[in-house]
Protein backbone atom coordinates (compact mmCIF):
# COMPACT_ATOMS: atom_id res chain seq x y z
CA UNK A 1 0.00 0.00 0.00
CA UNK A 2 2.81 2.41 0.87
CA UNK A 3 4.51 1.68 -2.45
CA UNK A 4 1.32 2.53 -4.34
CA UNK A 5 0.96 5.76 -2.34
CA UNK A 6 4.62 6.65 -2.95
CA UNK A 7 4.17 6.18 -6.69
CA UNK A 8 1.16 8.53 -6.65
CA UNK A 9 2.49 11.27 -4.38
CA UNK A 10 4.23 14.41 -5.56
CA UNK A 11 7.60 15.16 -4.01
CA UNK A 12 9.57 18.33 -3.32
CA UNK A 13 12.68 19.14 -5.31
CA UNK A 14 14.64 22.37 -5.90
CA UNK A 15 12.03 24.70 -4.45
CA UNK A 16 8.92 23.14 -5.98
CA UNK A 17 6.70 20.11 -6.15
CA UNK A 18 7.08 17.52 -8.89
CA UNK A 19 3.78 16.09 -10.19
CA UNK A 20 4.98 14.26 -13.33
CA UNK A 21 4.35 10.53 -12.78
CA UNK A 22 7.42 9.44 -14.75
CA UNK A 23 9.68 11.62 -12.61
CA UNK A 24 7.90 10.43 -9.44
CA UNK A 25 8.47 6.82 -10.52
CA UNK A 26 12.17 7.49 -11.26
CA UNK A 27 12.54 9.26 -7.90
CA UNK A 28 10.97 6.28 -6.11
CA UNK A 29 13.26 3.83 -7.89
CA UNK A 30 16.31 5.98 -7.09
CA UNK A 31 15.56 6.76 -3.42
CA UNK A 32 13.14 4.24 -1.94
CA UNK A 33 12.85 1.06 -4.01
CA UNK A 34 15.99 -0.61 -2.67
CA UNK A 35 14.96 0.13 0.92
CA UNK A 36 11.52 -1.38 0.34
CA UNK A 37 13.00 -4.34 -1.50
CA UNK A 38 15.37 -5.10 1.39
CA UNK A 39 12.86 -4.65 4.20
CA UNK A 40 9.44 -5.83 3.14
CA UNK A 41 10.25 -9.54 2.53
CA UNK A 42 12.02 -10.02 5.91
CA UNK A 43 9.18 -8.19 7.64
CA UNK A 44 6.61 -10.50 6.03
CA UNK A 45 8.77 -13.53 6.91
CA UNK A 46 8.85 -12.32 10.52
CA UNK A 47 5.06 -12.22 10.58
CA UNK A 48 4.75 -15.56 8.77
CA UNK A 49 7.26 -17.42 10.97
CA UNK A 50 6.40 -15.39 14.10
CA UNK A 51 10.07 -14.56 14.59
CA UNK A 52 10.98 -11.04 15.71
CA UNK A 53 14.51 -11.28 14.31
CA UNK A 54 13.25 -11.10 10.73
CA UNK A 55 11.24 -8.01 11.60
CA UNK A 56 14.36 -6.20 12.83
CA UNK A 57 15.43 -5.61 9.23
CA UNK A 58 12.37 -3.38 8.96
CA UNK A 59 14.44 -0.78 10.85
CA UNK A 60 16.33 -0.09 7.61
CA UNK A 61 13.22 1.81 6.52
CA UNK A 62 14.14 4.55 8.97
CA UNK A 63 16.65 5.66 6.37
CA UNK A 64 13.62 7.26 4.74
CA UNK A 65 13.46 9.72 7.63
CA UNK A 66 16.81 11.16 6.52
CA UNK A 67 15.42 11.81 3.05
CA UNK A 68 12.26 13.35 4.52
CA UNK A 69 14.36 15.47 6.88
CA UNK A 70 16.45 16.80 3.98
CA UNK A 71 13.27 17.64 2.07
CA UNK A 72 11.91 19.37 5.19
CA UNK A 73 15.03 21.54 5.47
CA UNK A 74 14.94 22.40 1.77
CA UNK A 75 11.23 23.27 1.84
CA UNK A 76 11.40 25.68 4.78
CA UNK A 77 14.77 27.31 3.97
CA UNK A 78 15.62 28.01 7.60
CA UNK A 79 18.08 30.70 8.64
CA UNK A 80 21.36 29.63 10.27
CA UNK A 81 20.17 29.84 13.88
CA UNK A 82 16.82 28.18 13.32
CA UNK A 83 18.44 25.54 11.10
CA UNK A 84 20.87 24.83 13.95
CA UNK A 85 17.98 24.25 16.35
CA UNK A 86 16.26 21.99 13.81
CA UNK A 87 19.47 19.99 13.26
CA UNK A 88 20.07 19.71 17.00
CA UNK A 89 16.49 18.45 17.50
CA UNK A 90 16.94 15.91 14.71
CA UNK A 91 20.20 14.72 16.27
CA UNK A 92 18.49 14.35 19.64
CA UNK A 93 15.69 12.33 18.04
CA UNK A 94 18.25 10.08 16.36
CA UNK A 95 20.01 9.40 19.67
CA UNK A 96 16.67 8.72 21.39
CA UNK A 97 15.68 6.33 18.61
CA UNK A 98 18.97 4.44 18.95
CA UNK A 99 18.44 4.27 22.72
CA UNK A 100 14.87 3.01 22.19
CA UNK A 101 16.04 0.41 19.67
CA UNK A 102 18.76 -0.78 22.04
CA UNK A 103 16.17 -1.04 24.84
CA UNK A 104 13.86 -3.09 22.61
CA UNK A 105 16.69 -5.47 21.70
CA UNK A 106 17.64 -5.81 25.39
CA UNK A 107 14.03 -6.62 26.27
CA UNK A 108 13.74 -9.06 23.37
CA UNK A 109 16.92 -10.80 24.51
CA UNK A 110 15.58 -11.23 28.05
CA UNK A 111 12.19 -12.45 26.80
CA UNK A 112 13.79 -14.96 24.43
CA UNK A 113 15.50 -16.66 27.39
CA UNK A 114 12.29 -16.57 29.39
CA UNK A 115 10.26 -18.21 26.60
CA UNK A 116 12.89 -20.96 26.39
CA UNK A 117 12.50 -21.58 30.12
CA UNK A 118 15.97 -20.28 30.97
CA UNK A 119 15.85 -18.48 34.31
CA UNK A 120 19.33 -17.05 34.11
CA UNK A 121 18.51 -13.66 32.55
CA UNK A 122 18.06 -10.06 33.60
CA UNK A 123 14.23 -10.17 33.59
CA UNK A 124 14.09 -13.09 36.00
CA UNK A 125 16.89 -11.63 38.14
CA UNK A 126 14.94 -8.40 38.63
CA UNK A 127 11.58 -10.11 39.09
CA UNK A 128 10.16 -8.49 35.96
CA UNK A 129 9.06 -11.63 34.11
CA UNK A 130 5.41 -11.15 35.10
CA UNK A 131 5.55 -7.35 35.19
CA UNK A 132 3.54 -5.24 32.77
CA UNK A 133 4.94 -4.52 29.33
CA UNK A 134 5.33 -0.85 30.28
CA UNK A 135 7.33 -1.67 33.38
CA UNK A 136 9.64 -3.98 31.43
CA UNK A 137 10.09 -1.30 28.74
CA UNK A 138 10.95 1.40 31.30
CA UNK A 139 13.54 -0.92 32.85
CA UNK A 140 14.92 -1.78 29.40
CA UNK A 141 15.12 1.89 28.48
CA UNK A 142 16.80 2.63 31.81
CA UNK A 143 19.38 -0.10 31.08
CA UNK A 144 19.95 1.34 27.62
CA UNK A 145 20.46 4.89 28.92
CA UNK A 146 22.82 3.82 31.72
CA UNK A 147 24.79 1.62 29.33
CA UNK A 148 25.11 4.35 26.73
CA UNK A 149 25.93 7.21 29.11
CA UNK A 150 27.91 5.57 31.92
CA UNK A 151 30.30 2.72 32.44
CA UNK A 152 29.09 1.61 35.86
CA UNK A 153 26.04 -0.47 36.70
CA UNK A 154 23.90 -0.66 39.71
CA UNK A 155 20.60 -2.39 39.53
CA UNK A 156 20.13 -3.83 36.03
CA UNK A 157 23.06 -5.95 34.88
CA UNK A 158 23.63 -8.62 32.26
CA UNK A 159 23.40 -12.10 33.78
CA UNK A 160 24.29 -14.65 31.11
CA UNK A 161 26.92 -14.74 28.38
CA UNK A 162 24.59 -13.53 25.61
CA UNK A 163 23.48 -10.53 27.66
CA UNK A 164 27.09 -9.69 28.50
CA UNK A 165 28.11 -9.93 24.83
CA UNK A 166 25.20 -7.72 23.81
CA UNK A 167 26.16 -5.21 26.50
CA UNK A 168 29.74 -5.10 25.21
CA UNK A 169 28.48 -4.40 21.68
CA UNK A 170 26.22 -1.61 22.97
CA UNK A 171 29.06 -0.06 24.98
CA UNK A 172 31.43 -0.07 21.99
CA UNK A 173 28.75 1.36 19.70
CA UNK A 174 27.82 3.96 22.33
CA UNK A 175 31.43 5.13 22.52
CA UNK A 176 31.35 5.81 18.79
CA UNK A 177 27.90 7.43 19.06
CA UNK A 178 29.09 9.69 21.89
CA UNK A 179 32.02 10.95 19.79
CA UNK A 180 29.81 11.43 16.74
CA UNK A 181 27.19 13.31 18.76
CA UNK A 182 29.75 15.64 20.34
CA UNK A 183 31.25 16.36 16.93
CA UNK A 184 27.83 17.09 15.39
CA UNK A 185 26.83 19.37 18.28
CA UNK A 186 30.08 21.29 17.82
CA UNK A 187 29.43 21.65 14.08
CA UNK A 188 25.84 22.75 14.65
CA UNK A 189 26.81 25.47 17.14
CA UNK A 190 29.73 26.58 14.97
CA UNK A 191 27.36 27.05 12.01
CA UNK A 192 24.75 28.79 14.20
CA UNK A 193 27.18 31.44 15.46
CA UNK A 194 29.32 32.16 12.40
Amino acid sequence: LEIILSLNTAFFRKGGYVFDRKIIFKNYLKNYFLIDLLTIPPYLMGIWFQNELFSLLFVIRFYKTKISYNNFKEFFLFGDKLLGLVEFSYLLLQVLFITHFSACLWHMLGMSFHTKGIRENWLFDKGLVDATWGSRYVNSFYWSITTMLTVGYGDITPINGSEKTFTIVVIVFSSWLFGYTLNRVGEIFKNMFK
